[in-house]
Order: structure tokens, then C-alpha cells, then sequence
């Protein structure tokens, strides 16, 4: 999960805002006290960058949820400077925490279907193909 669904998924469970600045707010309602970040410092994301993220993911985010997202996001990336500091020496890195193995089934040819039944359920096609609108120019 990127850092902004992260940050999304925080908002929408700590509260619905809105949208028009009188709802509640993530940061109110997981910190009311704290108008800064948890670690102390200078913020690590600035209201540009989320603003600009937020444009790239397509989010209409208020005013107040901008200001919520660069505390939020300021937050998680100084907790991340935090797990950076943890001692990970003799520590073989690992894609899963507990050991994960896939089973594979045979791999062998077998018939596929035939031509007819593939096309059986489609809703425009000719005798050999689907036929689909043109998406990229003239068909």
C-alpha cells in the first residue's frame, strides 16, 4: 500500500469530513491536543507536496483536509526515520513474516476451447474474433 492510501485509509477511519470544513477531521479526532508532528522537528512533507499528490491520485481534499494530510503524512514519515533507527543486524530481510510457499499444479498441455465456445457469450463478434471499439485511432 503507498503512503497515501495509507494516510487515506487513516482519514477514513478515524472520521468522514464533509467536505465543506465543518465535519471532523482526521487530526482531530486521532490527536485533538497536537497541531504538530509526533517525533518534534521540521516536517519532513509540505502542504505542496500533498497537495500535488493529491492532484496525481485524483483526491478533492479540502483546506482543512490538506493541512490534516501534511500533519498525517509528516507523522508517518518521521515514524519511518524512527524504524530506520531499529537494529537490524543479523536480520535476514523477508518479503513476508511468517514463511510462505506456493503450490504449483502440473505444468502440462491440455485442450483449450475450441473457437466457437469462446465466442459463444460475446456480445458483438464476427466468425473469428471479439469485436471491440477502436481505442487507439482509427479502426
Amino acid at each position: 500500500m503507498g503512503l497515501l492510501a495509507a494516510a487515506y485509509e487513516v482519514m477514513n477511519n478515524a472520521g468522514q469530513s464533509d467536505r465543506t470544513g465543518s465535519g471532523p477531521i482526521p487530526g482531530d479526532v486521532l490527536r485533538p491536543n497536537d497541531s504538530g508532528p509526533v517525533m518534534g522537528g521540521e516536517m519532513k512533507i509540505t502542504r505542496d507536496e500533498v497537495e500535488k499528490v493529491s492532484l496525481l491520485a485524483r483526491l478533492l481534499l479540502s483546506e482543512r483536509e490538506l493541512e490534516a494530510m501534511t500533519q498525517q503524512l509528516g507523522r508517518i514519515l518521521e515514524y519511518m526515520d524512527l524504524l530506520g533507527e531499529v537494529n537490524t543486524e543479523g536480520v535476514e530481510p523477508m518479503a513476508h513474516a511468517i514463511e510462505v510457499s506456493n503450490v504449483f499444479r502440473q505444468d502440462r498441455v491440455e485442450p483449450g476451447l475450441a473457437r466457437e465456445e469462446a465466442l459463444a457469450n460475446a456480445p458483438h463478434r464476427d466468425e473469428e474474433c471479439y469485436l471491440v471499439p477502436a481505442v487507439l485511432g482509427e479502426p
